[in-house]
């Protein structure tokens, strides 16, 4: 089972770690917290608690109560989550948490049968994962209306993150490419090369007065990446051909070549854009190093606003 499905599912509680053996311990329903006035019982920590030990039976008691402890804990955070919201006038309706389910079937590649039967074997109902869900949500709406807009990342953060993390994200001599390829017949004449020339030439006068090359891409060539505009990727430059490192040594973004011939076809190549030195390598990476550090500082921020949360308000455990 893939762990995407595990986390988006079952959240932070089934991320405890328990041991092997069998819990043949019952404990009584009765109110073990009292959070701003809401009540949390026992009830509540052992529904929680089933699925974590049908995954991993322990048979030692004291080591079951921990697990409670920790619940517990999760659970006095999510009525604090729960109250702020109702106070912001946050609420999660039951499409948002439709289309959560949803996200997870398909992220998954499950069907609803399929997605039942896990369920099922990891001891939990979609009563159980719906209501998972909706604390997910709710937690992250929390954190998107009351901490991410008091967040900045700057330009000087990203540069400091990918010279410390410099060999994550360069990629070095590497040329993303487009192309449109003509065919040529096979042993096709000195006159048939000049034919398919001439019409390389007028695709890229064509592209010259503003034709987008993805479209022309898509309309003349006959290569296996016709359909995605000619789009080639990522190319080592030492792997291409020597005549394509010709053709291509003195372009820059989105510039495009002439004609060039290859065995049995004519290229028209186009240069997306090119990672052979170090800014552009930070500037592909840009994107990615902004959602890593936004969710390092939403970590920090959320941690605070915790904190801040658990000391203003009324919380007796009577564990």
């Amino acid at each position: 089972m893939r762990k995407a499905f595990l986390i988006g599912i079952l959240g932070a509680a089934l991320a405890i770690s328990v041991g092997a053996g069998v819990c043949k311990a019952e404990v009584l329903d009765r109110i073990v917290a009292v959070v701003n006035g809401d009540i949390i019982t026992m009830q509540e920590i052992n529904d929680r608690l089933k699925p974590i030990l049908k995954r991993n039976p322990i048979q030692d008691e004291a080591r079951v109560n921990q697990i409670r402890r920790q619940i517990l804990e999760m659970l006095i955070e999510e009525k604090l989550i729960e109250q702020e919201n109702k106070k912001l006038g946050i609420s999660v309706s039951d499409e948002e948490v439709d289309q959560a389910v949803e996200r997870i079937k398909k992220m998954n590649s499950v069907t609803q049968e399929e997605f039942d039967a896990r369920l099922e074997k990891m001891g939990m109902s979609m009563k159980m994962v719906r209501k998972d869900l909706s604390i997910q949500l709710n937690k992250m709406k929390l954190i998107n209306r009351e901490m991410r807009p008091r967040i900045i990342i700057s330009d000087k953060q990203i540069e400091s993150y990918y010279k410390a993390h410099i060999k994550e994200f360069q990629q070095k001599n590497k040329v993303s490419l487009r192309s449109i390829q003509l065919n040529l017949p096979l042993n096709a004449s000195e006159e048939a090369v000049k034919e398919k020339m001439k019409r390389a030439r007028e695709i890229i006068a064509e592209i010259k007065k503003g034709r987008d090359f993805s479209d022309a891409a898509r309309e003349y060539s006959k290569g296996p990446n016709a359909k995605t505009g000619g789009f080639m990727g990522l190319v080592a430059w030492d792997e291409m051909s020597p005549k394509i490192r010709e053709a291509l040594k003195d372009l820059n973004d989105g510039e495009i070549s002439q004609p060039v011939r290859l065995g049995q076809t004519i290229q028209i190549l186009q240069v997306v854009a090119r990672y052979g030195s170090d800014k552009k390598a930070m500037i592909a990476a840009k994107k990615r190093i902004q959602e890593i550090l936004l969710s390092q500082e939403l970590k920090k921020e959320y941690k605070a606003w915790l904190k801040s949360a658990k000391a203003r308000s009324t919380i007796k455990i009577k564990f």
